[in-house]
């Protein structure tokens, strides 16, 4: 069975949405980020090393990425549950 090598989330109006997804037998899914996103984080699944979290993109827009946080959550419930997270890039 294929295991995910990265995956795409994006925080958008309508909660969290999954974008692009690369897998590890070179399957990718490729996915447009949607129009509303106000942040997008990247799930990746290294060798042979914990997985990780990094934000890839977030708007400038503080009040309204704020918002959907407290709406949302930092992270999609999925994502939670992975302990060792990098700061932004």
């Amino acid at each position: 069975m294929s295991k995910v090598v990265y995956s795409d989330r994006h925080l958008t109006d309508n909660g969290w949405v999954t974008g692009t997804e690369r897998w590890d037998d070179g399957t990718l899914k490729l996915v447009n980020p949607p129009s509303d996103t106000a942040m997008t984080v990247r799930y990746s699944v290294p060798m042979h090393r914990p997985p990780y979290i990094t934000t890839q993109w977030k708007t400038d827009r503080d009040e309204y990425l704020q918002e959907l946080v407290q709406k949302f959550g930092e992270l999609p419930n999925d994502l939670k549950i992975v302990e060792n997270t990098a700061g932004d890039n």
